[in-house]
């Protein structure tokens, strides 16, 4: 399962979700990726760099976004570096084309 949340980064290793994750118990064990937000605290990804990225990936691991992620999810794959990139940039989209 995976979800994108804000937070707030409070030092010392320290991120406070601004809400609570679902499916999610304390003391979990979690893979996060951090993207920092424009001073407006609204993180934008210009469709057009999204979509390009997302076509990388797709001609690098040869199969459409909407196919790798039905097998991630399905825990068909890794937990590559590339692959949670891929699956962060391919749920940004879907939040935009939604």
């Amino acid at each position: 399962m995976s979800e994108l949340l804000e937070a707030t980064y409070e030092g010392n290793g320290l991120i406070r979700l601004k809400k609570q994750p679902k499916g999610i118990y304390p003391h979990a064990n979690l893979k996060v990726i951090v993207l920092t937000a424009p001073t407006d605290e609204a993180f934008v990804v210009e469709e057009s760099n999204l979509v390009q990225r997302l076509k990388a990936f797709e001609q690098q691991y040869k199969m459409p976004s909407m196919t790798f992620y039905d097998l991630f999810h399905a825990g068909q794959l890794d937990d590559s570096a590339d692959y949670i990139s891929w699956a962060a940039l391919y749920e940004f989209w879907l939040q935009d084309n939604q």
